[in-house]
């Protein structure tokens, strides 16, 4: 005899069901697992990154803080050395004394041994980044010294010494701070060359004859101009240059004149100015000077007679009172 059994089919998908409770809750346990993996690796590398960009920001405000301090340094080296040239002194005594170059440095070092804001605290500066340097070594060594327009040393100068030239050579090493401890050092090394040139206390008068061409009366625009061409030597008029359109002029050491303008000649007429080239019309003016000009120049006097200009050509004085 068989017997016929039949699934009951609601009670094996409640089963099923029951079989599958907690899935879910292990899922979202593993994707918010993950999810704070990622995050804690997101924080550490902007971590890093933002480590690494304060370092670098450090050590480049530390960089120019030592640069800075460089300039600085360096500046009033220079500064401190042109202030031991007095302002007169004669061709015999040399200007710098010996042993400027030790007090320049020692000097340095005192003012600039210890940290220090480059642009001090006070103002817009003390809302600036925090920067600070100190010069934490000097080398100051006068080189040489040479006499110029004669001879000997600087010492025992002879002949007719017209000034004198000091090389020094020097190297410096700066060191900077910003934020924190961190420190960059620069070091710097150069040379520095100082002329001291001699010049006539008081007024002097310049005779005629030294120049390699003079022209006492030239007045401006009178109807007249230069003739064109290459003039050497140095020129001077006690009136005033006035040139044409008929060629080039070339001038090949100084020009000076009495006159505060020159005169250009043109077809149209003739016009005054201050300045060195004119055009008019399309046609330019422009006189090539090779040396220095100098308008509103003081006239030079002439000797009182014909044989003392003859004499001041020889002795640059003319002063004879006899033929």
């Amino acid at each position: 005899m068989r017997r016929l059994i039949t699934k009951n089919p609601k009670v094996s998908r409640k089963r099923v069901r029951k079989d599958e409770d907690g899935v879910a809750l292990i899922t979202t346990l593993l994707l918010l697992l993950l999810m704070t993996g990622m995050a804690v690796a997101m924080v550490f590398s902007v971590n890093s990154d933002m480590m690494i960009n304060g370092y670098y920001r450090n050590f480049r405000g530390s960089f120019y803080a030592a640069d800075s301090g460089l300039n600085i340094a360096r500046q009033q080296m220079l500064n401190q050395i042109l202030a031991a040239v007095p302002a007169t002194f004669t061709a015999t005594t040399q200007p710098i004394p010996a042993g400027t170059d030790a007090a320049v440095r020692a000097s340095i070092l005192s003012t600039y041994g210890s940290y220090q804001a480059p642009t001090g605290t006070s103002g817009p500066s003390a809302t600036s980044w925090p920067e600070k340097y100190r010069i934490s070594d000097v080398s100051l060594l006068q080189n040489s010294c040479t006499v110029v327009g004669g001879g000997g040393t600087c010492a025992a100068p002879t002949g007719t010494v017209t000034g004198y030239r000091y090389v020094y050579t020097y190297s410096m090493t700066a060191k900077g701070q910003s934020q924190g401890s961190e420190e960059a050092s620069i070091a710097d090394s150069g040379t520095l060359v100082i002329n001291a040139t001699l010049a006539p206390a008081g007024p002097t008068s310049t005779s005629f004859a030294a120049w390699g061409m003079f022209i006492d009366q030239y007045d401006i625009c009178s109807g007249a101009y230069l003739v064109p061409g290459t003039i050497s030597g140095p020129v001077f008029t006690n009136g005033a240059w006035t040139f044409g359109t008929t060629g080039k002029y070339t001038f090949t050491d100084d020009v000076g004149s009495a006159s505060k303008n020159f005169g250009y000649q043109f077809s149209g007429g003739c016009y005054q100015s201050s300045a060195q080239n004119m055009t008019k019309s399309g046609t330019t003016i422009a006189p090539t000077y090779q040396g220095a000009v100098s308008l509103g120049a003081n006239t030079v006097p002439l000797p009182d007679n014909d044989y003392s200009q003859v004499r001041a050509v020889l002795d640059g004085k003319g002063v004879d009172t006899t033929a």
